[in-house]
């Protein structure tokens, strides 16, 4: 029986990187072809720390002792997902912003996410948002951009 991508990503283990001191740590969630376009996006990367999981478990596994400044939620969860995830991390992690890219309707609270990007959005434009949306240090303000 051949495997599909699901069952071949619910197998990779990814070390968790290095966290750089003075680096935004970023935890993007969804399938891992996400979060390596956020890895490969042009430009210095360096100000961030990335780290990756693929859905609601293993964002509550990593929500145990890591602590990250933005949470990108990526298309591929399902709105129930989407919605608990969320709320997980306003609770772990109450002042990391959040950025949704997601097409269509959404049924989240506005306090649950900080910023919403189209999918296939230009991955240096997700970059500029999570520099801007970090950089802030007071004041939430929810965006949507199209």
């Amino acid at each position: 029986m051949a495997s599909t991508s699901s069952d071949i990503e619910s197998k990779i283990s990814l070390p968790e990187p290095k966290m750089k001191r003075g680096a935004t740590h970023v935890l993007s969630v969804g399938r891992l072809e996400h979060e390596a376009i956020l890895r490969e996006a042009p430009g210095d990367l360096s100000q961030f720390t990335i780290s990756h999981a693929s859905d609601y478990r293993e964002l509550w596994s990593l929500s145990k002792g890591s602590q990250y400044q933005a949470v990108v939620f990526h298309n591929s969860l399902c709105s129930f997902e989407l919605e608990e995830a969320a709320r997980l991390v306003r609770s772990r992690w109450p002042a990391a912003k959040i950025v949704i890219i997601r097409s269509g309707e959404i049924s989240l609270d506005d306090p649950l996410y900080d910023y919403r990007l189209a999918p296939h959005t230009n991955p240096s434009t997700l970059i500029s948002v999570l520099s801007e949306l970090t950089r802030r240090s007071k004041g939430r303000t929810r965006q949507n951009a199209a």
